[in-house]
């Protein structure tokens, strides 16, 4: 299933599309949103899964600008926003997140792979934060000047019903 709605404000992004799978076992698949996010799981053996909420801008189709994983959604796990930038970006400038126009907070990338840099923002509030928001606006730097930044606003419904739906599907 894809979901897609218009965005506005950035050159050459005409829609925000969420892809949404979630497999169940091996063998069979389910698809599953809640609100803009999609839920993917992973299973990691027998009993054990990995589930994040997620929430991806494209261009062009298929070309990523940003995606947004909510992890750690799993009873005892360390719960992040992980942030997937893709690769080109200023590594120094970092990503900045501001829930509802909230206080700012940025961090450092970790990493970068094949499929773009990520920064991890990690805090034992974030979750109940992003429950209780609307929206998240995030920005990162491209190229080699803090100048050229991007900035993308996501939208938080759905967050609320995606934990729980992990949340019971782990009990």
């Amino acid at each position: 299933m894809l979901i897609c709605r218009s965005v506005t404000g950035i050159p050459g992004l005409v829609w925000l599309c969420a892809l949404l799978f979630v497999q169940v076992g091996a063998a069979r698949a389910q698809q599953q949103s809640f609100g803009e996010w999609g839920l993917a799981c992973q299973a990691l053996g027998p009993g054990q899964t990995r589930c994040a909420l997620f929430q991806r801008v494209l261009r062009d189709g298929n070309t990523l600008v940003l995606e947004a994983q909510v992890l750690g959604l799993e009873t005892g796990a360390d719960q992040a926003l992980a942030i997937t930038t893709p690769l080109g970006v200023w590594l120094e400038a970092g990503v900045t997140i501001r829930i509802d126009g909230g206080e700012a907070v940025s961090q450092s990338f970790q990493t970068c792979a094949t499929r773009g840099c990520i920064a991890r923002f990690e805090a034992p509030e974030l979750l109940s934060q992003l429950d209780a928001g609307s929206e998240v606006a995030i920005t990162y730097a491209t190229g080699r000047e803090e100048t050229q930044r991007v900035s993308l606003t996501l939208s938080l419904i759905g967050i609320r019903e995606g934990v729980a739906a992990i949340r019971q599907a782990n009990q």
